[in-house]
């Protein structure tokens, strides 16, 4: 027997097939294959050994989905952000003040990351800008990203270490917002968000979003293994980023 081809029967609950046959007892596999499905009986007439059975237990088996279109990476460094989502914070007050406290916690040198705002859902019913936070930090840089994954608000030392002012133009398929005066107010939208990326970060241009920023090998191992996790704990067994 070749390693790894080993035949497992699973039984003693329900087998959701996912195609014209439905619902069924059993399901027998062998190495990465599934030989038969069916009754329990069928199953075992189907192969010559079984090696390993597993009781559902009364449980629902299924195939695991696929996901054709997610950013485990971005998924993986967002763990480590500030969650700013609209179960967590309703104003932007609040915004500020739990990456305030984050921050506490968090070398100064480093970038301060929020994510998952959603304008639409805070009782501001707007953006936050670099004003509001400016009030997180004025000596360290601060992002927040949009729930939306295509853009992000930075605070005034983000924006100056990043070297965005007045004279920067809006690069080709993104945006930074501007106020009547032709200021950045903090806002970058699309491929302006390539700006955060670091000079080894992912450039992805006019297809937004983008944050994937620069990590050593490393960090990107650990971030990886973190979105790997939980795309299995919720039965999504092949992403494509």
């Amino acid at each position: 027997m070749e390693r790894g081809q080993a035949t497992t029967l699973f039984m003693g609950g329900q087998v959701l097939t996912m195609t014209e046959v439905g619902l069924v007892d059993a399901a027998v596999i062998r190495g990465n294959r599934i030989i038969n499905v069916g009754t329990r009986r069928e199953c075992l007439d189907s192969v010559d050994r079984v090696d390993q059975v597993v009781d559902l237990e009364g449980h629902c088996l299924m195939p695991g989905f696929i996901d054709p279109h997610t950013h485990p990476i971005m998924m993986g460094q967002v763990r480590g952000w500030v969650d700013c989502s609209p179960e967590r914070v309703s104003s932007i007050a609040e915004i500020v003040e739990v990456m305030r406290t984050a921050g506490e916690n968090l070398p100064g040198e480093l970038w301060l990351r929020g994510f998952g705002y959603e304008h639409r859902r805070l009782l501001d019913n707007r953006h936050p800008d670099r004003g509001d936070l400016d009030k997180v930090a004025i000596d360290r840089p601060v992002m927040l990203m949009n729930a939306s994954g295509h853009g992000a608000a930075v605070n005034s030392f983000g924006l100056a270490n990043l070297g965005i002012d007045a004279t920067v133009p809006d690069p080709e398929g993104g945006e930074i917002v501007r106020d009547a005066a032709g200021n950045p107010t903090g806002l970058l939208w699309d491929a302006a968000c390539d700006m955060l990326t670091g000079v080894h970060g992912i450039k992805v241009t006019n297809h937004g979003p983008n944050f994937h920023l620069d990590e050593n090998p490393e960090r990107m191992s650990e971030i990886f293994s973190v979105a790997q996790e939980e795309f299995l704990r919720a039965g999504i067994t092949c992403v494509a980023d």
